[in-house]
């Protein structure tokens, strides 16, 4: 198992292409050498990205966004995959489309890509642990999953028990912690049993750990917080 980091941990940071530049740089600096990419300003070029990542040594190993951002701009999300060798497109919230329409949509992008190596991601947020996730995932035997620990924690469901159902359809998970508060913080020092997570990863064959966090004092402080005992769990379970 690698460790790396969702890269949308650094949404403000990411404006323009010098900023893109500074997080790579300290991703780098810090040893990840893998990443998903979301929430990059979309002025900076997708062949930028991936000058970008080339330059500091960082694969990105897929593009997420929220699915109606996928869907009203597929040639852009197209593009950055093929631009930074990404081989994963996903897309999050069955809730703003409906299950029915979202692999609609999904089945009409993937003809349009004429990519055959390229394979698509289901990534449920919020509601979409009640009734959406099972669906999606039984509905469509070739889409993956890309789970986010922190939000089937939020939903109340087992992390161990979702690995174990879609084992050999999940290649990233991203771990994401909370304190007791309810404010997200760095991976390992809140409220969630990433130990538990992390065997039941090992277990199912899960490839890539991405360490998250979206809003934080300090962000290179806090996600490489999040990253470095990310990264010792997947050493830990490899």
């Amino acid at each position: 198992m690698h460790a790396g980091i969702q890269i949308s941990s650094f949404r403000p940071l990411m404006t323009d292409l010098p900023g893109l530049e500074r997080v790579l740089a300290f991703m780098r600096r810090i040893g990840c050498e893998y990443t998903q990419l979301q929430w990059i300003d979309r002025r900076i070029r997708p062949r930028d990205v991936a000058c970008a990542l080339d330059r500091y040594g960082i694969k990105a190993l897929g593009v997420q966004d929220k699915a109606r951002a996928v869907f009203d701009d597929p040639a852009y999300y197209l593009e950055l995959c093929r631009a930074t060798n990404a081989g994963d497109l996903c897309v999050s919230g069955a809730g703003e489309t409906g299950t029915d329409a979202l692999l609609k949509e999904l089945d009409s992008i993937r003809a349009a890509s004429g990519n055959t190596s390229l394979t698509f991601s289901f990534h449920p947020t919020g509601g979409d642990f009640e009734e959406a996730l099972d669906s999606v995932m039984r509905q469509s035997g070739e889409l993956r999953l890309t789970l986010d620990v922190c939000q089937a924690h939020d939903a109340g469901r087992s992390v161990r028990d979702i690995i174990r159902r879609y084992a050999g359809r999940i290649e990233m998970v991203h771990f994401k912690d909370r304190a007791a508060d309810g404010a997200l913080c760095p991976v390992g020092n809140g409220v969630i049993d990433f130990e538990e997570a992390a065997l039941a990863c090992s277990e199912a064959g899960v490839g890539t750990l991405l360490a998250e966090q979206e809003t934080w004092n300090d962000a290179f402080c806090d996600v490489g917080l999040g990253f470095k005992y990310t990264r010792k769990l997947a050493a830990k379970y490899i």
